[in-house]
């Protein structure tokens, strides 16, 4: 634990912990193996319909119904990369690099968590890799959710994201050097809550001092290890602090204090989620079930058309909600 925690060398393990420095790295890989396989079933699971409730709640009590969470990625360091793999885990900074995507939420927790990629990929290009984007493209997650948008309903969740991003509907990104009133009003209430997964990696980081510094394992798996074990000890972390909260990020965003109460999934409110499954595809769509649900998830997804309309929908509704708090008397 104190070289996650600090970042101490496998060397001062001598004086402290009284282990030398060839055991100390085969210490620390069983360790994260045992964390992994232990815990992750319950620390990196996906979230449950009670889970998406509150998120949702928070998210729509911030100006953003049907939003599920911000998307990001990061990059590890990795020292000892192999000089065969060099050019294809060299990052941005001319060193390898190990590339991790997540998803989080305005409590900091890791929802979804990508890992191994090559320090090459970009937030861009890392989709086509990415097992997150896969399930959601496939149809398989997240299930259809029913919000109003600007006095639209809608029933595909969507993710706040950086600028980098596709112009998919999953996808919600602020505008750049825009000068209208309303468009401006949009980008900084979007980029002030995609803040949250950035607040989550820098907690991550500041709680590892690990990952701090070069990632120092030979093997790739083993680096993974490590990663995985950090994001699942960061989950332990929040979820008792949350269990500490004399009121908590959810029954605050439904009693209004101190954001707008959300009403659509609110406490009391009926949610419905609608997972895809052969019953849901249209009587009239070709052989092959599955193959015509992700085809047509797909089509939904990636609709640059939809894009543009969900996006002038939550400019409107976004003016529409500082409007209201601004004539309440509440503060952001």
């Amino acid at each position: 634990m104190p070289v996650m925690r600090y970042g101490y060398a496998y060397d001062a393990g001598d004086e402290l912990l009284g282990v030398s420095e060839s055991s100390m790295p085969c210490i620390l890989k069983r360790f994260c193996k045992a964390i992994s396989e232990k815990f992750a079933p319950e620390c990196l699971r996906e979230p449950t319909e009670e889970d998406m409730k509150g998120i949702l709640a928070v998210n729509e009590s911030r100006g953003f119904p049907g939003c599920l969470g911000s998307i990001d990625c990061q990059h590890w360091e990795w020292e000892k990369c192999h000089v065969a793999w060099a050019g294809q885990f060299m990052g941005k900074g001319k060193k390898p690099t190990i590339a991790i995507e997540a998803i989080s939420d305005g409590e900091l927790w890791f929802w979804h968590l990508s890992i191994g990629h090559p320090g090459s990929l970009n937030d861009l290009n890392i989709l086509s890799n990415s097992t997150t984007i896969e399930r959601i493209l496939l149809g398989q997650f997240p299930p259809r959710i029913a919000h109003v948008i600007n006095g639209k309903i809608r029933d595909l969740p969507y993710y706040l994201a950086a600028g980098i991003y596709p112009s998919w509907p999953i996808f919600v990104k602020s505008t750049k050097g825009c000068t209208e009133r309303k468009l401006k009003n949009f980008s900084q209430e979007q980029e002030a809550v995609r803040e949250d997964v950035e607040r989550a990696f820098g907690a991550l980081v500041a709680s590892f001092h690990v990952l701090k510094s070069q990632c120092r394992m030979w093997c790739k798996a083993h680096a993974m290890d490590i990663l995985r074990t950090c994001v699942i000890l960061h989950n332990m972390n929040r979820e008792a602090r949350r269990d500490n909260y004399n009121v908590n990020l959810y029954a605050r965003a439904t009693s209004g204090e101190p954001f707008v109460s959300a009403r659509q999934f609110a406490p009391d409110a009926e949610v419905n989620f609608k997972w895809e499954n052969a019953d849901s595809i249209s009587p009239t769509a070709v052989l092959g079930t599955w193959g015509a649900l992700a085809a047509r998830r797909r089509l939904e997804s990636d609709n640059s058309v939809a894009y543009d309309q969900l996006r002038v929908d939550l400019v409107e509704h976004i003016n529409c909600w500082k409007f209201s708090i601004a004539s309440a008397g509440l503060t952001l």
